[in-house]
């Protein structure tokens, strides 16, 4: 893989549980402090996406934004289209849209998500012919659309990221058909170079090379004095990686030997909103994580702990961004917990 690249761009991923006043905080400090993009999830029960981007699109004037992911489940193609393209007229030159498997939400409103990769590329190639200004006839195995365009034009062409969790089949169909590729929730380097070897592999089928794609590398990070406070804050959020993909968890097996304490597949097994909203708490969460699993699917730890860890996934120059999605401590606001980062691990990168 030939590629190099110079400097690290930042990305922040921000939840949709926080207030939209703290969220335009949160969007203007990373603004001032450099960062390259404003993330923000589409997930059922909290915050509209658009909604929020929108917001974020009239406070700030040069970091780039998007959802961060949308999924081809639960809006057709069509929506999306509607959605990201009134998006960006309010944003010039600065939205991309990305787009993944989904997550949490849409079991418990319906949705089945099947055929993940089939559902994404045959949102993508309807998507990309609508914003094109096309009147699009398809039929596929899971969208189909007849004769039908957008009825108001798209400023510019818009990059579509997929972001691609752990499995093989989205980190292919990624290198195949995506403009960006984020790779989500990868903090080892084995597991870093597994994924990476599965998107050139679909770079490879599409005829092109990883390096004409940008790629990104999210990260759920925590930042503490006491390594085990940092740790335990982050717990929920590990919990909840496993959980979008069990019992898909081959993908722990390049991580270093470990064991999975039954407890911890006993709650990934249940899906009620009872056990999810208990185990959001850190306090009840954090005992059933492996040390194994802190090391390599989150970034926690001191100042100094998390700025080596970061300089290890960058040390490749093969990233164009760090996407973090900062947990704060308790007690504490995502404000701070951003502002922390910035001042506390960013010079020390």
């Amino acid at each position: 893989m030939n590629r190099k690249v110079k400097m690290i761009n930042w990305g922040g991923l921000i939840p949709s549980n926080i207030s939209f006043d703290e969220m335009i905080r949160i969007a203007k400090r990373i603004e001032q402090s450099g960062f390259s993009s404003f993330w923000y999830p589409d997930e059922k029960f909290f915050r509209d996406c658009y909604v929020a981007l929108t917001l974020v699109a009239k406070e700030t004037s040069k970091i780039r934004l998007g959802p961060c992911v949308t999924d081809p489940f639960s809006h057709h193609p069509m929506q999306t289209s509607v959605s990201i393209g009134s998006l960006a007229e309010a944003a010039p030159n600065r939205v991309v849209l990305g787009i993944g498997a989904g997550g949490r939400g849409l079991r418990e409103i319906g949705y089945q998500m099947e055929k993940p990769a089939v559902a994404i590329r045959e949102s993508i190639e309807i998507i990309r012919k609508l914003l094109a200004g096309e009147s699009v006839t398809y039929s596929g195995r899971t969208k189909s659309i007849d004769n039908l365009p957008l009825d108001f034009p798209t400023p510019y062409k818009i990059p579509i990221m997929i972001g691609t969790g752990h499995g093989p089949f989205i980190q292919r169909l990624a290198g195949e058909v995506a403009d960006i590729v984020l790779l989500a929730n990868l903090c080892s380097t084995e597991a870093i170079a597994k994924g990476l070897e599965n998107v050139e592999k679909g770079a490879k089928k599409a005829g092109r090379s990883i390096s004409s794609l940008e790629l990104i590398a999210r990260v759920d990070v925590s930042v503490n004095a006491d390594r085990k406070k940092a740790q335990s804050a982050v717990a929920p959020k590990i919990i909840s990686a496993l959980r979008s993909s069990y019992p898909g968890l081959e993908y722990l097996g390049i991580l270093p030997d470990f064991d999975i304490p039954s407890r911890l597949i006993q709650v990934l097994q249940k899906k009620d909103h009872k056990t999810k909203k208990f185990y959001s708490d850190p306090q009840n969460s954090a005992p059933l994580i492996p040390e194994t699993l802190y090391e390599n699917l989150a970034i926690a730890g001191t100042p100094s702990e998390v700025a080596l860890k970061i300089r290890e996934i960058s040390s490749s120059k093969i990233f164009t961004e760090i996407t973090i999605a900062v947990v704060p401590q308790q007690g504490e606001s995502l404000y701070q917990a951003y502002d922390d980062f910035i001042e506390k691990v960013m010079p020390l990168v």
